[in-house]
């Protein structure tokens, strides 16, 4: 729910306390017992929400009485109510000129302002209502949305604040004093407000839905999923609510939880383009990839949902259309870098020096709590096995001092842990690294990119180690440099790559770089290495399929 629909909500509760003052005019015309039966018949079914009825007795009071305040004023709430927001303008407008005194009316009129994004029009009207009642919180409140709609978020919250300083049990100031806050980035601060509100209002829907989405921001996403849950059992047509609660339950890779919640967020709102992104990628998943296609296409504009559509469509094997739909992801808005590697991959431009590394930790840490048994499961992945053999035989010693470049879980540092005095871990994804820790086989575990650590280290290892890593890297160049810097005299590098012919790289759609034996014999030589071994085997598999790769083992002259 948007600030401006809380405004219209506000609307909506002063038309139904519609004020029934006595009026004490001086002369009545003709039929004023009338007038006052049809103006009070207008006001009871207004309650009742029969709000053509009550219009058509409005309207007659108005025939006798064109400058009727309280009838002007109720029908102007009404014609809002019914979503005619000029018509609504022009009557609390001509309210307002017949009692210009009354704060009710600005307030009111600055709402439906608001609504049409007439935002300095309705700046200008809470202005008028806070100047002729200083102690009017709801105008503050009004104020504040207004402000935020404009972008002028530091005013908003100080007109916030002022609301709950003359209101301090005001939950929806502290649910958009939230909202900004949020948007700034002070999720703990936001947080707490929203946590005040509910306080005063436990049952405030939106309340708990916002909290909900500060508290995925954090990375806290069970508690996340139990706001939105209450959420959607309070309002049960919160359609973004379930979107984000579905969101919540993917990423837990509960699929079938998530498409419910994703189905009932389309159900209740087609447009929701957030929800359909999400039961694009549960289809994917769930390698129903028409289906897929079909869902991402209902959010055109987000250009998440072009990614997922060009993934589709890769692999459905649909390969220039998934080149569209990357540079329609691009024109949408989507990371520059990420999607020019994506298209690289399919040929379509040249391969960059490496692998993004905001890619490379967003794909390991979503894969950190499954990543050993997919690989060893279906990928049927053999590179720890083969390196420590082919390093192993080279390296007898249990007392090296051992790098793992590009750690991951550890599987590696598990075999190679019996060799060593030392051994440390680098890895560029902080989840993988909390997976390896809970081995409790490394001395040394750090977060980073492997050149990045490298550059700051100098002869202060025996062996270095790199399996299943420089698929991430085009152009090894600068890691043969550093890892020499980091070895001793004598001291071993233990590398796995795949297996590439012709050209020195290649970034295939897999998304992974292969290298020829070539290029890795004549980095070798470039960099002052001895090639100890060099063997080509089957590493792993991909989609039933055996990939080969390089293993080989270096020795620093």
């Amino acid at each position: 729910m948007t600030v401006l629909e809380l405004d219209n909500r506000e609307v909506v509760n002063r038309a139904r306390r519609a004020d029934t003052r006595q009026r004490n005019q001086p002369a009545r015309p003709r039929g004023a017992a009338t007038v006052a039966q049809n103006f009070h018949a207008a006001i009871s079914l207004h309650h009742q929400g029969r709000l053509r009825e009550a219009e058509r007795l409005y309207r007659a009071v108005l025939e006798v009485n064109e400058s009727d305040f309280d009838c002007l004023h109720n029908l102007g709430l009404l014609r809002a109510q019914a979503g005619s927001f000029d018509d609504a303008v022009e009557l609390l407008r001509a309210g307002a000129r017949q009692d210009p005194h009354s704060v009710e009316v600005h307030n009111n009129l600055a709402n439906v302002l608001a609504i049409l994004r007439r935002y300095d029009e309705a700046v200008a009207g809470f202005r008028m209502a806070i100047s002729l009642k200083p102690d009017f919180a709801e105008a503050y409140n009004n104020l504040g949305n207004a402000l935020a709609a404009q972008g002028r978020t530091n005013e908003a919250i100080e007109s916030y604040e002022q609301a709950l300083v003359l209101r301090p049990g005001y939950p929806d100031a502290h649910v958009n004093l939230g909202n900004v806050l949020d948007q700034q980035g002070r999720l703990d601060d936001a947080a707490a407000h929203y946590r005040r509100a509910l306080a005063i209002g436990p049952r405030m829907s939106e309340a708990h839905y916002r909290l909900g989405n500060v508290l995925r921001k954090q990375d806290r996403a069970e508690d996340a999923a139990v706001c939105y849950q209450r959420a959607v059992a309070l309002q049960p047509d919160h359609a973004e609510a379930h979107s984000n609660l579905g969101t919540v339950l993917f990423e837990r890779r509960d699929l079938r939880a998530a498409m419910g919640c994703f189905e009932r967020a389309v159900a209740l709102k087609p447009d929701c383009a957030e929800a359909w992104l999400g039961l694009g990628q549960v289809f994917h998943q769930a390698q129903r990839y028409d289906d897929a296609l079909a869902a991402f296409a209902r959010a055109p504009d987000l250009a998440e949902a072009w990614l997922g559509r060009a993934r589709a469509l890769n692999r459905l094997q649909r390969s220039p259309e998934a080149v569209v739909a990357y540079r329609q992801a691009l024109a949408k808005g989507g990371d520059t870098e990420i999607i020019h590697y994506y298209l690289a991959a399919l040929g379509a431009e040249q391969a960059p020096a490496a692998a993004p590394k905001r890619l490379v930790s967003t794909v390991f840490d979503r894969y950190s709590d499954r990543y050993d048994q997919h690989v060893l499961g279906p990928l049927k992945y053999r590179t720890p096995d083969l390196l420590f053999d082919a390093a192993g035989r080279l390296a007898p010693s249990c007392d090296l001092d051992i790098l793992d470049l590009g750690c991951g879980t550890g599987l590696l540092g598990a075999r190679f842990r019996p060799r060593a005095r030392t051994l440390t871990g680098v890895d560029i994804s902080s989840s993988m690294l909390a997976v390896a820790r809970q081995r409790r086989i490394y001395d040394n575990l750090v977060c980073g990119e492997l050149v990045e650590f490298l550059q700051m280290q100098s002869e202060k290892f025996d062996l270095a180690i790199a399996a299943d890593v420089l698929v991430y890297i085009g152009d090894l160049s600068r890691v043969f440099h550093h890892v020499r810097a980091a070895l001793r005299d004598g001291g071993l590098f233990g590398i796995s790559a795949e297996a590439g012919e012709g050209q020195d790289f290649v970034l295939r759609a897999s998304l992974r770089y292969a290298h020829s034996a070539a290029y890795l014999r004549k980095l070798s030589a470039d960099h002052g290495f001895i090639v100890e071994t060099f063997e080509s085997k089957v590493i792993r598999q991909e989609d039933g399929n055996d990939v080969v790769g390089h293993l080989a083992v270096l020795r620093r002259s």
